[in-house]
């Protein structure tokens, strides 16, 4: 599955598929989320805002300030390591 999502993103925006409402809501109000966005601009709040999430197979570490985990695989209740 995340292969296709992944594949799917180079013929067109995820954007047009995913987004978070809450994301859109709060951005203005946070630097800390603006500053995410414009070093990763593909990247999506995931749920509440804990997390961003980028489907990308090579994702480079932009900024210190940001933890980047990848490597990770679906399973059916979330993600793990490989």
């Amino acid at each position: 599955m995340t292969q296709k999502l992944i594949r799917a993103t180079n013929e067109k925006d995820i954007k047009d598929f995913l987004h978070n409402d809450l994301e859109i809501a709060v951005i203005n109000y946070y630097s800390e989320l603006q500053e995410i966005k414009k070093a990763y601009p593909r990247a999506i709040m995931s749920g509440s805002g804990s997390t961003f999430f980028v489907l990308e197979e090579n994702i480079k570490q932009i900024n210190n300030d940001f933890w980047i985990k990848t490597g990770l695989k679906t399973i059916p209740y979330g993600v793990c390591e490989k």
